[in-house]
């Protein structure tokens, strides 16, 4: 590098020199002998020969003054190159100095997540909360708190033929204080609104407390949700397939286009929730609460739904093929374009539902004091 620099100062030199010395005599050679000659009387060749030196002067002195310029100019920008250049190689250390941060934090917080000490545990999940708030570290923190979640309370659902134990009454924050605590970041709105992928396939959060939770998107298929506080909460698109929430509170929740087929929600309280598109087939919501529930295009296809308590729902087009509405609520609810082709309502209580445009079938049960032909319903072939 120094020898480089010697040669480029060495080639300025010289270049410098031609400019000043050999540049101007091109542009103003000195007059030949030959043309002096003819000139009458030697004060007029001195005359000349004082105006050349004058013109070679000028131009010379005008040349310094343009290498000084652009030795400045030169000057500048080598200075701005220097410049940047040291800017590069400090953000370059900087990016270096927080990786190695970051990776030493990660570690230190993961070996606290492992411990046997659930303060220490507790003390590693807020280490790696803190390196979650950087961009770079959001999803490699988010995956570990999966994974911890699902190693540390996981539930495995029982075969069709065997029943599943009773879940305990204790809270989740009482159980395992250090899952309610990830569930409780993990469920925030994530830094920068960068969208989280929570994994959290087949765990066990029997009566956790994530009112408001953010869980747009989540993957809780087979998850033991039993009694779990999720008023309020965004579960748009969420898969919750085969996912228990019975006795569950999801007052308000939003679950549009969520997958819920074959989820146990008996006894749950769903109360002005709105499962709009929802997929709800072969779903358990005996005596559950949905009164004022928004269910626009839910596919409620061989869903159980006695005992519901239905009143003023919005059931506009939604799919009710084979479902099982004996003795609900559905008083004021609105079936819209509904489809109940073959599903039994017998002894529903239908008073002031709105049953314009719905789709039955022979197969259909009506209560009894229903008038097919005075409530608008549109036979359609089993």
């Amino acid at each position: 590098m120094a020898s480089l620099s010697l040669g480029m100062l060495g080639a300025a030199l010289v270049l410098g020199a031609v400019w000043v010395i050999i540049f101007p005599q091109v542009l103003a050679p000195p007059r030949s002998a030959q043309l002096l000659e003819a000139v009458d009387t030697a004060a007029e060749r001195a005359a000349i020969e004082q105006r050349d030196v004058e013109l070679l002067n000028g131009i010379r002195a005008g040349a310094v003054q343009a290498l000084a310029g652009a030795v400045v100019l030169a000057t500048a920008y080598f200075t701005w190159q220097r410049l940047r250049l040291d800017r590069e190689t400090t953000r370059q250390e900087l990016e270096l100095a927080r990786d190695a941060q970051f990776i030493e934090g990660f570690t230190r917080g993961v070996d606290q997540l492992m411990h046997t000490s659930p303060d220490a545990r507790l003390a590693g999940i807020y280490t790696l909360e803190r390196l979650a708030k950087h961009r770079e570290g959001q999803h490699t923190v988010t995956e570990v708190l999966n994974a911890f979640v699902r190693r540390r309370v996981p539930w495995a659902p029982p075969a069709p033929d065997q029943s599943s134990a009773p879940p305990s009454t204790d809270d989740l924050s009482v159980r395992a204080p250090d899952v309610q605590t990830i569930m409780a970041i993990l469920c925030r709105p994530s830094p920068g609104g960068m969208p989280r992928r929570l994994d959290l396939h087949e765990v066990d959060l029997h009566h956790a407390e994530l009112p408001g939770a953010n869980l747009v998107g989540a993957n809780l298929a087979r998850a033991r949700l039993y009694g779990a506080r999720l008023d309020d909460a965004r579960l748009d698109s969420a898969a919750l397939y085969k996912a228990v929430l019975t006795r569950a509170r999801l007052v308000g929740a939003s679950l549009v286009n969520a997958d819920l087929s074959q989820a146990k929600l008996s006894y749950s309280d769903l109360f002005a929730a709105d499962l709009s598109r929802a997929r709800l087939t072969g779903a358990r919501l005996s005596h559950a609460r949905l009164a004022r529930a928004n269910l626009v295009g839910a596919n409620l296809v061989g869903a159980d739904l006695r005992d519901a308590d239905l009143r003023e729902a919005d059931l506009r087009h939604a799919v009710l093929r084979e479902a099982d509405l004996r003795l609900a609520d559905l008083r004021g609810a609105d079936f819209t374009g509904a489809d109940v082709s073959r599903a039994d309502m017998d002894d529903a209580r239908l008073d002031g539902a709105n049953l314009s445009g719905v789709l039955d079938s022979a197969e259909t049960r009506w209560p009894h004091d229903v008038d097919r032909g005075a409530t608008g319903i549109d036979p359609k072939s089993g």
